[in-house]
């Protein structure tokens, strides 16, 4: 917006004289509505494009630009009329010979064979590509990094038909594509299409020109983007995408001399004004649809579009920036330098490189988080007035140097930024109040039910962020064979399946108190005591995991109706000293626990497979819970520990407790007791009488290992220590 208006003001303050004493390089020849009326309707024949640029060339003009396409061949007046019937074979046969003396795409090469004649192409995005003709040599070919860069990526071209290809040595890509507002400012000096870049017509047009050796493109090593576009030394300095400013000379017919193509084909005096200048030729016909909205207008013609950037060009408007800040820049050039470039430049002829200058980009960016330091110290009041005193020197500043110096700084981001920061720091209590609670709301609700996000609004969630140790509960769960189901599954069906596993597994953690640290493929982590506290987490646990194992059973026939694998799972919980917060990098964060106790936990959810079981906990968990009945199980040495932890299996709660089940836990705690007392005899009965009735596999677990300890000689500190070797 700001740069429209200055663009719109510097036009509107040009006095008469100064626009009446305008000269340019390029002359406009026009396909305007008195040449329609005088040649017909649009296309013309190829054939009369072909005299039309015989005239121009005959008439002196040094280099001919064409903002018309040839995309699809010209039927042949021959074949259209061999093409009726009942024709005599002596007519017919005279008009064969003579398809290539009335061909208009024949007419058209010969026009341009060894001229300097640019031909436009058309390179842009589709929905559905064309790509079709022949494009032309890419002038560069840049590095991945630096294409990748570029936000404009173009998948479809239409060149020019074969029979114009090798009598045409000049090609440019024609389109040039507004803004997201539908408004031109922007020209592209070059044309990304599959990884390599073309010409586009005014770039070639201007290299012809000034008889350029070679164009080149020059990238930012640094920053991995394309930074100049160069004809031989004169650098073009671009942003990103090869696109620049677009240095508008006037309102359209007020800067470029036009001549309509009706009077290059009946009159004479039109021939001075293109002597040794470019010649465009372009529409300007309202049903031609070749009209763009530009700052200046909302209907200027595409071709004068061209018109300005190829001035800038040879007019050598776009020059690099200078390397220092703004005011010490205005400091180092003296007041003569100043006033001769208002005498020997036009006002129109910016500098507009200077929007990309780094050093001015840092200077506003120090006044920014000045800004944003100060505000915050103020009244309302004093902040409203601060921050309009501030827009209005900056305004100011801009104008001096946009009309006396023709430097376009982009202050758009400056502006906007300098409202926001009133505007924020004058509701600063009620917005970080509402930020606080929302963002509290999206982060906390991945992890703790919904019903707990109330209790901890309550709580300062800076301090509840920070990390800190604290005994907590944590459990893993994970599928059973998860590899070999995933091998079965297309990655759809896998994804509805776990979708339909967590979900309701998810929602029996949140319903214990419990808080989802993360899942990883198959697995679920969460853990208790955190950032709500309770003193009965390693109980909440527990019963979750217990409903966990009851939901697999009930979700079992639900999958199998769905095709889906049978699902079994392993769940190991412990309790211990944990580090807890909001932990990660600048770019990603979680809400979570680390410690020897979470590794602890990951270990037993792996020992539940040893067991054959599907729930495992650890001492300390066993030591803390209330109403649930546990088996003791076995004393295990995990890999990475030294010490041997006692481990129990939770079978039920108390209220559930059948005199079976209590018989069963009688009789397996006597044959574990007698395992230690190395009753192995005894012991062994024990395990085999349960596993007859049972038939669980930690019974026939302990049948094996005393099998094998009954051979071996015993050391008398034995203390039963079940040693894992493995994760």
């Amino acid at each position: 917006m700001l740069y429209d208006m200055r663009v719109y003001i510097l036009e509107e303050t040009k006095s008469k004289e100064a626009k009446a004493t305008r000269d340019s390089t390029v002359v406009i020849v026009e396909i305007d509505e008195l040449s329609l009326a005088q040649e017909g309707r649009w296309p013309w024949s190829r054939a009369r494009i072909g005299q039309l640029i015989n005239e121009l060339s005959d008439a002196g003009a040094a280099v001919i630009g064409l903002d018309v396409f040839f995309t699809e061949p010209e039927m042949n007046p021959v074949d259209v009329i061999l093409s009726r019937e009942n024709l005599p074979s002596l007519v017919e046969k005279n008009l064969s010979g003579m398809r290539e003396t009335y061909d208009p795409d024949i007419a058209l090469a010969n026009s341009i064979s060894n001229r300097e004649v640019v031909l436009g192409i058309l390179i842009n995005r589709k929905n559905i590509p064309i790509n079709k003709g022949y494009i032309g040599e890419p002038v560069a070919t840049p590095p991945k990094a630096a294409l990748s860069a570029m936000r404009s990526v173009n998948n479809s071209y239409e060149g020019i038909i074969e029979a114009l290809v090798d009598h045409a040595s000049w090609l440019g890509a024609a389109i040039v594509k507004p803004d997201t507002d539908g408004t031109i400012r922007k020209y592209p000096v070059v044309v990304n299409f599959d990884g390599s870049l073309y010409p586009s017509l005014g770039l070639q047009v201007a290299y012809l020109y000034v008889f350029g050796d070679t164009i080149s493109v020059g990238w930012d090593e640094f920053e991995n983007m394309i930074s100049e576009v160069r004809i031989d030394k004169l650098s073009i300095k671009t942003d990103q995408d090869a696109n620049v400013f677009i240095p508008f000379h006037g309102r359209s017919r007020s800067y470029f001399p036009y001549i309509s193509a009706s009077e290059v084909f009946t009159g004479d005096d039109w021939k001075e004004k293109v002597e040794g200048k470019i010649v465009l030729i372009g529409a300007t016909a309202l049903g031609l649809e070749d009209l763009r909205a530009t700052p200046l207008e909302s209907q200027f013609p595409g071709v004068e579009v061209h018109a300005n950037f190829i001035e800038s060009i040879v007019a050598e408007e776009y020059q690099p920036p200078p390397g220092w800040l703004s005011w010490l820049y205005a400091k180092l050039i003296s007041d003569s330098e100043i006033q001769d470039g208002v005498e020997n430049r036009d006002r129109a002829n910016i500098r507009y490189e200077l929007a990309y200058t780094r050093s001015v980009v840092q200077i506003l960016l120090w006044c920014l988080i000045v800004f944003a330091i100060i505000f915050p110290r103020l009244s309302a009041l004093k902040i409203v007035v601060v921050g309009l005193g501030a827009l209005a020197i900056i305004c100011y500043l801009d104008f001096v140097f946009f009309q006396q110096m023709y430097i376009l700084f982009d202050l758009s981001p400056v502006f906007f930024s300098i409202c926001c920061l009133v505007v924020f720091n004058i509701g600063y209590g009620f917005y970080v109040e509402q930020k606080g609670r929302m963002k509290t709301m999206d982060m906390m609700g991945q992890y703790v039910p919904t019903a707990h996000i109330d209790k901890l609004m309550n709580e300062d969630m800076d301090k509840l962020m920070e990390g800190e140790s604290r005994e907590l509960s944590v459990l893993f769960c994970d599928i059973r064979s998860f590899t070999t189901i995933s091998e079965s599954m297309t990655a759809n069906e896998l994804k509805r399946m776990l979708n339909a596993f967590f979900t309701p597994m998810t929602r029996i953690i949140f319903n214990q108190s419990g808080t989802i640290d993360k899942y990883v493929g198959d697995m679920i982590m969460a853990f208790w005591g955190a950032p709500i506290e309770s003193e009965q987490h390693a109980t909440d646990a527990v019963k979750a995991a217990l409903l966990m194992l009851k939901k697999v059973e009930e979700i079992k026939p639900e999958f199998k109706k769905k095709g889906y694998p049978n699902v079994e799972i392993g769940i190991g919980i412990n309790t211990g000293p944990m580090n807890v917060g909001d932990m990660g990098s600048q770019y990603r964060r979680a809400y979570t626990v680390l410690g020897d106790a979470v590794n602890l936990g990951s270990r037993l959810e792996g020992l539940t497979k040893d067991y054959g079981i599907a729930l495992l906990i650890g001492e300390n968990t066993y030591q803390q819970i209330e109403g649930i009945v546990c088996r003791t199980l076995d004393r295990v040495k995990v890999k990475g520990k030294d010490q041997a932890i006692q481990v129990y299996q939770p079978v039920c709660l108390e209220s559930e407790l059948t005199d079976e089940m209590r018989l069963e836990l009688e009789n397996h705690h006597e044959a574990l007791e007698a395992y230690h007392a190395q009753d192995w005899k005894k012991s062994k009965e024990k395990f085999q009488a349960l596993f007859i009735l049972y038939q669980r596999p930690m019974y026939q677990l302990y049948i094996s290992r005393i099998e094998q300890l009954e051979k071996q000689q015993l050391p008398e500190d034995w203390d039963g220590v079940y040693v894992k070797t493995s994760k």
